[in-house]
Formats: structure tokens, C-alpha cells, sequence
């Protein structure tokens, strides 16, 4: 099969085991031990090209999923087996943040949502991960102007019943993961209480500009 077509099928097949996940919750554990095993080797396995890359986010979507779906005293069990795992979304967020794509920065911050709340305060990692939450959660640029886009891209254009916004297009990838930020502090807010309390004077402006934006 095409290189290009069975990647397109991978993606659209992890997405679809997500979303099964995600209605089916506790129903799925049978299948849990063979899901686990697909998604642990696409997320540790040699990916090289951003389209392989859009792979391993939606194979970390599906592990979120996964995971979020096991009966609860099972959940913390099972994070004893995902060392390799964290470890290899840890070494994307902090050693590729600028390289990777923004639905793989979505993705992870979907896995970082459920180990936290999972683990609540025992998540020890967040002096870490909060500085590129907070990079994503600034992104500005996510409006653009027709003219500075291609010709090829004019279907992207917005609907022209709005007038504020006619003229303008969204760059949705960034728009997601910048959603996806705010609702990562969201989670850090609710279920670190005490760990989170010292970037309140910062989370307070940051949402206060998206509040005003």
C-alpha cells in the first residue's frame, strides 16, 4: 500500500479506536492489553516524517483514552507500565517543542491531562511541562489575513456573514492547541490546588487576555 495512504489509514484507525474508547469506557478493558501494545510501539517507534509524527499523536490520544477508560483502581497499576512511554512524550514536548506539529503538542497535553487526573498530586512534574503550556496558551498569530496566505489556500477563507471577520482565516491547528493549553491549566487548577497556587498571578493575566481577546 502507498506510503501516503496507509498512514491516512493509520491515523483515521487510532482516531476511530479513540472514539470507541471514549463511548464504550470500562466496556473496552478486554481489549486492553492488545491496545496497549499497539500504541506503546507506534509512540516509541521510529518515526521520522511529520506525517509519521501525525501518527504517533494520535496514537498518544489513543493511550489517553485508553488509560482514562480502566476501572479506577486499576488506572495508577497501570502508570507503573507507561515509564518508556511518559518518557518519550516528555523527550517531544521539551527537545522538539518548535518542531513538532500542533496536533502532537494537542495530544500530549491530552496525556498529560489524564495522568493528572489520575495521580493528582503526585503529578511532580509540572515545573517541567507548565512553561510550554503556557508558550501554547500565548499563541497570538492564529488569525491571519487573507493576503498573507496562498492562492491555493483560499478555501480556507471564512464565511463572509460576519464582517469583522471577512478578509480573515483561522489557523485551526493552533487555534486546537492552544484550546487545548487553557484546559490543561484548567486541569492543573483543579486537581493540584496547592502545587498550582504559586502561577496564579500569571495564569490570572493569561486568561484574562483570552477572556478580552
Amino acid at each position: 500500500m502507498n506510503t501516503c495512504y496507509n498512514i491516512k489509514c493509520k491515523k483515521e484507525a487510532l482516531k476511530a479506536i479513540s472514539a470507541i474508547l471514549s463511548e464504550a469506557g470500562k466496556k473496552s478493558l478486554q481489549y486492553y492489553e492488545q491496545l496497549f501494545s499497539l500504541n506503546k510501539n507506534i509512540i516509541l517507534g521510529q518515526a521520522k516524517s511529520d506525517e509519521e509524527m501525525q501518527v504517533v499523536g494520535c496514537a498518544i490520544t489513543c493511550m489517553s483514552n485508553l488509560v482514562y477508560s480502566m476501572e479506577d483502581e486499576l488506572q495508577k497499576t497501570a502508570l507503573n507500565s507507561l515509564g518508556e512511554i511518559n518518557q518519550r512524550i516528555m523527550y517531544l514536548l521539551k527537545t522538539e517543542f518548535d518542531l513538532i506539529n500542533p496536533e502532537m503538542k494537542e495530544a500530549i497535553y491530552e496525556w498529560l491531562s489524564t495522568l493528572v487526573q489520575i495521580v493528582h498530586e503526585e503529578f511532580t512534574i509540572i515545573e517541567e511541562v507548565i512553561p510550554y503550556v503556557f508558550r501554547s496558551a500565548e499563541i497570538d498569530d492564529i488569525i491571519i489575513n487573507d493576503d498573507d496566505k496562498d492562492d491555493e489556500n483560499e478555501l480556507m477563507k471564512q464565511d463572509d456573514e460576519d464582517e469583522k471577520y471577512k478578509g480573515m482565516n483561522v489557523r485551526t491547528n493552533s487555534l486546537d492547541e492552544k484550546a487545548a493549553a487553557l484546559h490543561m491549566i484548567g486541569v492543573f487548577a483543579e486537581y493540584l490546588p496547592f502545587t498550582f497556587y504559586q502561577y496564579k498571578e500569571k495564569v490570572i493575566t493569561l486568561l484574562k487576555d483570552n477572556c478580552n481577546g
